[in-house]
């Protein structure tokens, strides 16, 4: 079970509740981050106040990217879904209007948007 919180993320038994990691610090590139999806392989975790989203290996717990800057146009990403190889992530409308950033799952794969979707009110 993994939970957010901000500058940090906590990785806590399902079974029992209790804390079994802790992922701290900008090491992770945490910015505010609030919203996570898993593909069973690696979690996408969406940081809200960085716009960019980290993506962690589960198993190894260590950082495989962290994705930002102009080629994803992340605007206070918020929900993130993982489904057929690809990941979405829900960016905050700003002027009534929202966004979907669409991107491939595999590191290997292309980087940078695949896809942007306008939503309107």
């Amino acid at each position: 079970l993994w939970i957010p919180l901000g500058t940090r993320v906590l990785i806590c038994s399902a079974k029992t509740g209790h804390v079994q990691s802790v992922l701290d610090g900008r090491s992770y590139g945490f910015n505010g981050a609030n919203f996570m999806a898993s593909n069973g392989t690696d979690v996408w975790i969406s940081n809200h106040d960085g716009d960019s989203v980290t993506e962690i290996n589960t198993e190894s717990l260590k950082l495989v990217r962290v994705l930002q800057g102009q080629a994803y146009d992340f605007r206070y990403p918020e929900g993130v879904a993982v489904y057929d190889n690809k990941v979405w992530v829900a960016n905050v409308p700003t002027d009534g209007t929202g966004t979907v950033t669409e991107f491939p799952a595999s590191a290997l794969g292309l980087t940078g948007v695949q896809r942007r979707m306008r939503l309107e009110a």
